[in-house]
């Protein structure tokens, strides 16, 4: 059991590598692989969802929330173009953990704007293969995100051939807002709506009065 724990940990560690090459992998469930240029998060079409987190264990390593930051790209015609979000995950015992936190606060969010077929970006591989395998006890990386990839997987927005791995420089927006997220825990949910137009429908407000427990909002805003 110990070395089976401490091996999960060793892929905790290696989820962020800085040796990946400046492009996103599609990790489907025959471990194929199809590259495709991502620069600044804008040369994708359709609906795409960036998330990435930010977290660090608290005093004599207690578990602590960890940052979220989502950034969503919608391709079709609406009162916005992009959307930000910062929030809080439950608390979170590794970076792992944090990250698929991340990710099932990006699913949802997805279903809330009813995105169709929403592309899925992460710059953690191990979360991206382990969320897209068929047997969840069989997933790589420490035991306790299995709940977590149940929860994503369960969800309308969640297709495995939609899961996406890229470069951590290809991710900074997901990144920002993550970081964001820790630094203004203390404060009140800020909604900001950014868009030139101000009729219609905006969906950081509508985000805001909706509730993505077990997240705490902090930021929504969008352009």
């Amino acid at each position: 059991m110990s070395n089976a724990i401490m091996q999960g940990f060793k892929f905790e560690d290696t989820t962020k590598s800085e040796d990946q090459p400046p492009l996103a992998t599609s990790i489907v469930r025959r471990a194929s692989t199809l590259e495709l240029s991502v620069q600044s998060n804008s040369n994708t079409a359709g609906d795409v969802v960036f998330c990435d987190a930010a977290w660090k264990s608290g005093p004599a390593s207690q578990e602590a929330p960890a940052g979220i930051g989502v950034f969503i790209q919608t391709g079709g015609v609406q009162h916005c173009k992009h959307l930000f979000v910062s929030a809080l995950s439950p608390p979170a015992s590794t970076p792992l953990q944090a990250e698929a936190f991340g990710l099932l606060l990006a699913t949802k969010l997805a279903e809330i704007l009813q995105l169709r077929g929403p592309q899925f970006y992460m710059d953690c591989l191990v979360l991206a293969s382990a969320v897209t395998t068929d047997d969840i006890t069989k997933t790589p990386g420490h035991w306790s995100i299995r709940p977590l990839i149940a929860d994503i997987q369960r969800r309308s927005s969640f297709q495995a051939s939609n899961i996406f791995h890229l470069h951590r420089s290809c991710n900074v927006k997901a990144h920002h807002h993550a970081r964001l997220a820790l630094k203004i825990q203390s404060r009140n949910l800020v909604v900001r709506c950014l868009c030139a137009s101000t009729g219609g429908q905006c969906p950081a407000r509508d985000i805001s009065v909706i509730s993505v427990a077990p997240f705490t909002l902090r930021c929504v805003k969008c352009a």
